[in-house]
């Protein structure tokens, strides 16, 4: 569920999620059942109330919301899949200025040698711009790339990352 609402993100049109996906209410949706009030956090996003995951799912919902706002090219017309990895189920996404991984397996590429590399589909260098696995998403910090301003190196049209299992990483390629 985590990974699927980190997607609806990244993905054309509207994001749709079902009632209660946002406090990670268990449970098939139903019409007949009520909102489960005791899983989410009184105060909105704060931490009074509700489920440490539950709160975590709510800033992950929020993130990409706030993803689709701030570079709307994201999730734009016309995407290119400019990679392909169907063993490890990595996927490169690209629209026009970004570059969207979509990791839907459990295995883990961290520093050094041990980067995964992308087919990027051109441009010299990319900004990590979103990060599903982030601290502040339920995640950890060293899940990042490069994180604030800094910048990474393409290098013979691939980039070189840390690769989080089951994430959704934004990158902006200039």
């Amino acid at each position: 569920m985590w990974w699927a609402a980190a997607a609806c993100g990244v993905a054309s049109g509207v994001p749709m999620l079902f009632q209660g996906t946002e406090i990670l209410q268990p449970g098939w949706w139903h019409t007949d059942q009520y909102f489960r009030w005791d899983l989410a956090p009184e105060n909105g996003l704060g931490t009074e109330g509700g489920s440490a995951p539950a709160i975590e799912m709510m800033k992950l919902v929020k993130a990409t919301l706030d993803l689709r706002k701030e570079h709307p090219d994201v999730c734009g017309h016309d995407p290119q899949v400019v990679h392909q990895d169907e063993k490890n189920m990595v996927y490169g996404v690209r629209r026009q200025g970004y570059l969207s991984v979509l990791h839907a397996g459990g295995g883990q590429w961290g520093d050094g040698e041990d980067r995964y590399e992308v087919k990027c589909g051109g441009g010299s260098k990319a900004k990590q711009v979103f990060n599903s696995m982030a601290e502040e998403l339920g995640g950890w910090d060293a899940s990042w790339t490069v994180k604030g301003d800094k910048e990474i190196k393409i290098e013979n049209g691939g980039l070189r990352m840390k690769l989080p299992k089951w994430s959704v990483l934004v990158f902006k390629i200039s």
